[in-house]
């Protein structure tokens, strides 16, 4: 307050000069002499004003740690009192030799020496000896500028014009009278001032008197002038002037005594106040000097330390309480009287052999002048929150620490790893030198040691009580524990007398928790904690134990409940492999409808073209009859490929296709079919690969499907040449065995290579359908082929293999007699030609079976698409020729093929129709039958079966 008014003031001289200025600058004579003529405020004189407002301007923000105020301003001081000094010695200089001072310097001698000592005053250091001189220094340079202003006041031009030392311009001495108050002002706590600057009633009354001090005696003065210039005798205006005086001071008594009498009351009722607030809260309240001695302390702080009001007082924290507690009390008083806001913190007390917590606020504070005092504190309680606090904290460690252990034995099944994790994270965690498990044999009313955590295995063996040991619950406490499901808490063992506890007193414990691990309304097992310190468990300890022991009770129900699932899973598992096998297999069958249909059409022409060939070219060389005859063959192989995609082992009409094969004949043609393979490919990368055959001699016939057989051993060839990357041997061999089961014969025939071999899981899994082992060039159907064709022939599947050692495939198949079935004799041409439509949207197959046709002296009229085809067949029907046999595809574009054949039969019911698919295969089953169609053939056609079909429709119509 005291700094903002003395800022104000020194603004006010800056204002003053800055007019002065700017009437020196523009001509402008009223602002430098103030309007009432004679002397001016000369540049000079506004130069010094500005030094001695800075030096002001910089001491008021001396409080402000980030900027230095009061050395600057002593140093712009010490500039002002030089410069007032020149002015003043070069003027007296010039007075003595007869020269005109003010007209030399522009300052008369009166103005430089009160601006040298209000320059002088400013530049003496604060709190230092000669600091003393401030006041009258002050007082000194305020009389004549004082003495000026009665001067214009009154318009006596004697008291501001007395020569040419003492010439005052009203601006110059307005200015010296704002610059001595706010000196004054500025430094008040170290003046006679500081009474007046005060914030209570003290320093209103003294604000008070001092104004009536400066008004009544100018009241009295006008008085005196305005009667003596009225020609009122000097006698009579000094009596008058007299009575004024005494009235204005005699009220001016009553008054300061009147406030005088107030302020004293009412200091005693706020101090009556005061006391009665801080003697009866139950805070501690307390006021410390800058050194830290108490100058008040409440009851409180008596009732809390136990030391009396009279030993407080005046002493400091380290003459009264231990060392320890003082430096740390003293610290935080430090940081408080030098913060800006106070500060709130936690305090620790010792008092009555425990200890005490308080929440201390305390704030620094300060004298009326605004220099720091000390601090006042204000401490509250808190212990029974701090302890509230702790029990919560211990909790919630408890808690985290039973989620933790609950966690991790929730991913694990079996009960010795259930039990071992709690038992360990009882020891190290809560922690408990010693925790084990005891399971409860109800047969024999016995605990048996189970578990033990890892640090208190030694210390069960040397008490007895290691893995196996029991202990006998009759007659004590422990079957409460058992039968009532009680937590027993024993905080001195020692004085127990049955067998767990005494053993565990023996070596040295004095404290033990038993919590029940039940499971449904039974105990299972009992979880068993003990410390060497005496009731060293807490409440949240045992509560902890207690809920640990639930935890447990629930994840021994879970693993008990999860071994008996697994088993009748596996139980389970055992009845279901051979479904689930199945099914695997037969996923491929739905997928590889339409492939097979596919590959049926595209081979369809060569079927045609190569059986046409070898039947109609007798010259044709017998080196390429037998080259035909291998590509019909596989042709033929493929078509049965394809047949078999959708399903590797459901039990078909293969039977009837069965016939004896001889394995030693079947093996060269594989090693022929596959000679690209093994041979040529690897050999164009520098690979070389043998192929090796051992077969044995007089190896009895097996009743199976030639083809599918070629199929397994190509597969099989196949996968050994992709053991090979850096070639090897490729072995196939045959022989007479066994059936180990029943002693039937059999025929053995080995695949063996010597490539990179299988690990467990790999050959665990080979014949799965789509698992392969070769990236994106494996597709996984080949050994899941074979598999599916060994289930059908009855064949054994064995796989030896081993990385790095190579696989060894043996299949075994039962020697059987198969039935012989009547020949059939296949007519290679009808008896008559016969008009037939043929109808198919593949244009490949249209045009060979039109060629073969046309070969056997058919009448063939061919059509690509389906609509056609009917409209061809109406319109021979409607002129009376309908066509004696319609042969149709199944699957075509808008209309299908059983919708050709109602159409035919609609127009024309004699004629046949014979539906030529690559579904044809699918077909067989009843639920497939067609009503329209009379034969069904599959793609690609073999021409003996198609010539039976057509041999049996019978003669051509007219």
């Amino acid at each position: 307050m005291a700094r903002r008014l003395a800022l104000r003031l020194a603004l006010g001289a800056v204002a003053i000069a800055l007019l002065s200025i700017f009437g020196w600058l523009t001509g402008l004579t009223i602002l430098t002499n103030g309007g009432v003529g004679g002397a001016r405020m000369s540049l000079s004189t506004d130069f010094l004003t500005l030094l001695v407002v800075g030096a002001i301007l910089l001491e008021s923000r001396n409080r402000d740690r980030r900027f230095a105020g009061q050395p600057a301003a002593r140093w712009l001081s010490l500039a002002a009192l030089a410069a007032a000094l020149w002015f003043l010695v070069g003027d007296a200089l010039r007075f003595w030799s007869g020269k005109d001072p003010v007209a030399a310097s522009g300052v008369s001698p009166g103005t430089a020496f009160c601006f040298t000592l209000l320059a002088a005053s400013l530049a003496l250091r604060t709190g230092s000896a000669s600091h003393k001189l401030y006041f009258p220094l002050l007082l000194t340079a305020l009389v004549p500028a004082f003495v000026a202003m009665i001067g214009y006041i009154y318009d006596l031009s004697a008291l501001h014009s007395l020569s040419f030392f003492f010439d005052l311009s009203l601006p110059t001495t307005l200015t010296l009278l704002l610059l001595v108050a706010a000196a004054m002002i500025l430094r008040g706590a170290q003046t006679p001032l500081r009474v007046a600057m005060v914030s209570g009633q003290a320093g209103r009354t003294a604000r008070q008197l001092l104004a009536a001090s400066v008004v009544v005696p100018v009241l009295a003065a006008a008085l005196f002038l305005l009667l003596a210039r009225q020609g009122v005798p000097v006698a009579i205006a000094i009596a008058a002037n007299a009575a004024l005086l005494v009235i204005a001071f005699g009220c001016l008594n009553l008054v300061i005594a009147s406030l005088l009498e107030r302020s004293e009351r009412l200091r005693r009722e706020r101090e009556h106040f005061n006391n009665v607030i801080i003697e009866n809260t139950p805070a501690v309240i307390y006021l410390k000097d800058r050194e830290g001695r108490y100058q008040l302390v409440n009851q409180g702080l008596c009732d809390v330390t136990g030391v009396p009001r009279e030993q407080l007082l005046g002493r400091t924290d380290a003459e009264v309480f231990p060392t320890e507690y003082a430096d740390t009390w003293r610290e935080t008083d430090l940081r408080a009287m030098h913060s800006e806001h106070g500060i709130r913190e936690e305090e620790v007390a010792a008092h009555g052999g425990g200890i005490q917590y308080f929440l201390s606020f305390k704030s620094p504070y300060y004298d009326d002048s605004g220099e720091l005092a000390g601090l006042y504190g204000v401490s509250s309680e808190i212990t029974e929150r701090k302890l509230a606090e702790q029990r919560l904290a211990d909790q919630n460690a408890r808690l985290a620490l039973l989620d933790q252990i609950t966690r991790t034995i929730g991913q694990r099944q079996d009960l010795s790893s259930i039990f071992q994790v709690a038992t360990g994270a009882v020891e190290t965690a809560l922690p408990a030198d010693f925790a084990c498990i005891l399971i409860y044999h109800a047969d024999e009313e016995v605990l048996a040691v189970s578990h033990l955590a890892a640090h208190s295995t030694p210390l069960g063996e040397e008490m007895s009580l290691a893995t196996g040991a029991r202990v006998s619950i009759a007659g004590n406490r422990l079957s409460r524990c058992v039968f009532e499901r009680e937590l027993i808490y024993e905080p001195h063992i020692e004085t127990l007398d049955y067998p767990l506890p005494r053993r565990l007193a023996d070596h040295g414990f004095s404290s033990l928790v038993l919590a029940p691990i039940p499971i449904d309304n039974e105990v299972h097992s009992i979880l068993c904690v003990a410390r060497r310190e005496p009731a060293s468990f807490s409440s949240v300890d045992c509560e902890f134990l207690r809920q640990l022991g639930e935890h447990l009770g629930l994840s021994v129900a879970q693993g008990l409940l999860h071994a008996e699932l697994r088993n009748a899973y596996d139980d389970l598992k055992h009845t279901q492999d051979a479904a689930i096998e199945r099914e695997r297999l037969s996923a491929i069958g739905q997928m590889a409808s339409g492939i097979a249909h596919d590959i049926n059409n595209a081979i369809s022409p060569v079927a045609i073209y190569t059986q046409s060939l070898i039947e109609r070219d007798l010259a044709m060389p017998q080196e390429l009859r037998d080259y035909l005859a291998i590509v019909d063959g596989v042709v033929r192989d493929i078509s049965a490929t394809a047949a078999r995609m959708r399903d590797f082992y459901r039990a078909r009409d293969s039977e009837s296709k069965r016939s004896q094969v001889d394995l030693n004949q079947l093996i060269p043609q594989v090693i022929d079919l596959t000679r690209a393979r093994w041979r040529d490919m690897p050999q164009q990368r520098g690979i070389v690969v043998e192929m090796q055959t051992e077969l044995a001699a007089d190896l009895p016939c097996i009743s199976a499907n030639a083809t599918e057989l070629r199929e397994v051993l190509t597969n099989l060839v196949f996968n050994a040449v992709d053991a090979l990357p850096n070639g090897g041997t490729i072995t196939l061999r045959t022989e007479v065995s066994q059936s180990e089961s029943s002693g039937a014969p059999a025929v053995d025939l080995y695949v063996v290579d010597t490539g990179e071999g299988m690990d467990a899981e790999t050959r665990k899994r080979c014949l799965e359908p789509f698992f392969s082992t070769k990236g994106e060039r494996g597709t996984g159907l080949g050994l899941a082929m074979v598999f599916g064709a060994a289930k059908r022939h009855d064949a054994q599947i064995e796989i030896e293999s081993a990385p790095g050692a190579g696989t060894r495939f043996r299949i075994r198949f039962p020697v059987t007699a198969i039935q012989k079935m009547p020949e059939k004799h296949m007519a290679k041409t009808p008896a008559q030609a016969l008009r037939i439509l043929l109808i198919d949207d593949d244009p490949a197959v249209l045009k060979s079976t039109l060629f073969v046709l046309e070969l056997d002296k058919h009448k063939v009229q061919a059509e690509g698409d389906s609509r056609r085809g009917i409209a061809t067949a109406e319109a021979a029907a409607a002129d009376g020729r309908p066509f004696d046999v319609v042969i149709t595809d199944l699957g075509m574009p808008h209309v299908d093929g059983d919708q050709v054949a109602k159409a035919v039969k609609a127009a024309s019911p004699g004629t046949t129709v014979i539906l030529l698919t690559g579904w044809g295969q699918r077909m067989d089953d009843g639920k497939q039958a067609r009503s329209n169609i009379d034969h069904i053939l599959a793609k690609p056609p073999q021409l003996e079966e198609l010539r039976e079909v057509l041999a049996q429709v019978g003669a051509p119509r007219d």
